[in-house]
């Protein structure tokens, strides 16, 4: 399928969690900023981040809620802190709420099982928050696809591949 701007934007306001993967130089990132882009036009609020290739998990989790909830993580009670942060959002959205990922990929890279597992929870609980409330939005990109055996993500995503 070729995707078109349009289409892409029909997707994302139909499915709510996207996930767009294709490989260097495809243009995932560009696509972000564009969307990013119209989204702020239509007075959403709008949350971008970039994963650096040596971003801890702990790094990336206080990288989303910090500009969000205004404080630190420094006990890693991730349950407590994403709900806390979801609790914000729905509070004060203003006419809806987008949150980006660019290059989640980056963030697997060296982890053992217990942070993967802890990544793909934190990425679950944004995306099935993204599914329940209307106008909040998950799109992440990542070079890879979603594994075929995460079940749990592969439900919860609107998969799009660039390339």
């Amino acid at each position: 399928m070729e995707n078109n701007f349009n289409d892409i934007i029909d997707l994302v306001l139909i499915n709510s969690a996207i996930w767009i993967s294709g490989p260097y130089g495809s243009g995932k990132s560009h696509l972000l900023n564009q969307l990013r882009e119209f989204f702020m036009d239509e007075n959403y609020e709008v949350r971008s981040f970039y994963v650096e290739g040596n971003e801890t998990l702990v790094s990336f989790f206080n990288k989303i809620t910090n500009p969000i909830i205004n404080i630190n993580n420094p006990d890693q009670d991730f349950d407590l802190y994403l709900n806390r942060l979801l609790k914000i959002i729905r509070q004060n959205q203003k006419k809806g709420f987008v949150v980006i990922i660019d290059e989640l990929g980056n963030l697997f890279g060296g982890k053992d099982h217990n942070q993967i597992d802890a990544i793909v929870r934190f990425i679950q609980l944004l995306a099935e928050f993204a599914l329940e409330h209307k106008d909040v939005f998950l799109i992440i990109s990542s070079k890879d696809k979603i594994p075929r055996e995460n079940l749990i993500l592969l439900n919860r995503f609107h998969e799009i591949f660039l390339g």
